[in-house]
């Protein structure tokens, strides 16, 4: 019988002969290879390299897509880790190169030279703080503080800010006036309150109105005589007002006094209910009841009568030099529309 019409066909293979049929049948010696396989310590290695040899071995052999899938598998556990450790190394460098050299602030101008302020940023001793530029060839030199950069903030900020237009505000008042106590109540004090601290607002208040004043002599030396459109009560708070103009340091310290003075019956109502334990209330009552008071007063008549015959309303508002009668009205309106860019924010429901 041919061995090829059975069905079967022989092959050499190692330790005997194993033939292949239709019903699976082994040599004795193949079959005995095998039981040795089922022994348990090997058949454990068996079955836990196996499977990676022949991914490996049908990778190389077929795919190599799923050689380098297979090859990427076995890499990644080792990734995260590293990358992982190059992500902190840089972290670190990074901040140890942020708090390294100069403290000082440092900027760039046009033609490439680094500019630095020399000194430290938290100093708050008085020192002068220098502004160095270094050019290209390694050369230093002190130049002046630039415009820019403000006053109360220089060596500590460098912060390129563009800086606004100032307006000028003027306010020609008397002090028993009624338009001037609804203007200052409902205007000027709630202005001010909103605009003062932006430094955007420059303000000048004249309290004089539609008085008159002579000027007399007496045994100290020249003083003035008044008469005042409501009486001699407003003269007195006329100079009151001037006297605090005077003597306290700024707009933010007089604005709300001569807000809370105005409209008062005398200086002896406006000392109680404005200045009751004021710091400078006895040197303000010997100015508004004296002679410093009435040249004061007589001064700021002389502000007002340079006006001319076109004054003649009280209280005459003037914004940048000229007369605005819609600020009477809405000052604080009037007061942003004349702001320049950056505008304030207190000024964005105005646009």
């Amino acid at each position: 019988m041919n061995e090829e019409e059975g069905g079967c066909r022989r092959v050499e293979s190692g330790g005997g002969i194993l033939t292949h049929s239709h019903n699976n049948i082994y040599t004795h010696t193949h079959l005995k290879t095998i039981k040795e396989l089922r022994r348990p310590f090997r058949l454990k290695i068996l079955l836990h390299h196996v499977p990676l040899i022949a991914m490996l071995y049908q990778t190389h052999h077929h795919s190599p897509v799923s050689y380098a899938r297979s090859r990427r598998y076995l890499s990644r556990p080792y990734l995260y880790p590293l990358f992982f450790l190059l992500v902190l190394f840089l972290l670190i460098r990074w901040n140890s190169q942020s708090n390294h050299g100069n403290t000082g602030a440092r900027f760039f101008d046009d033609d490439d030279t680094s500019i630095a302020i020399d000194g430290p940023e938290d100093s708050d001793d008085g020192e002068e703080v220098q502004i160095v530029k270094s050019t290209e060839e390694g050369e230093k030199r002190v130049i002046q503080k630039p415009p820019f950069l403000e006053e109360g903030e220089f060596g500590r900020k460098t912060t390129l800010q563009k800086k606004g237009n100032i307006v000028h505000l003027t306010v020609y008042m008397e002090a028993q006036c009624p338009d001037t106590t609804g203007f200052i109540r409902r205007q000027l004090l709630p202005a001010w309150s909103r605009l003062g601290a932006t430094n955007r607002v420059n303000v000048s208040i004249v309290p004089f109105g539609k008085a008159r004043c002579a000027q007399t002599e007496a045994e100290e030396g020249e003083d003035y005589r008044c008469e005042c459109q409501h009486g001699q009560n407003e003269c007195e708070l006329n100079q009151l007002m001037n006297c605090a103009i005077e003597f306290l340091p700024d707009a933010d310290s007089y604005v709300p006094l001569i807000g809370c003075v105005q409209g008062k019956d005398s200086v002896s109502v406006a000392f109680k209910s404005c200045l009751a334990g004021h710091s400078s209330s006895d040197r303000l009552w010997e100015c508004a009841m004296g002679r410093r008071g009435r040249h004061l007063h007589a001064r700021a008549g002389n502000r007002t009568a340079a006006i001319g015959n076109a004054f003649n309303f009280v209280p005459w508002v003037v914004l940048d030099g000229k007369r605005d009668n819609d600020a009477f009205y809405a000052l604080e309106e009037n007061l942003c529309k004349r702001l320049n860019e950056p505008k304030p924010i207190q000024c964005i429901k105005f646009s």
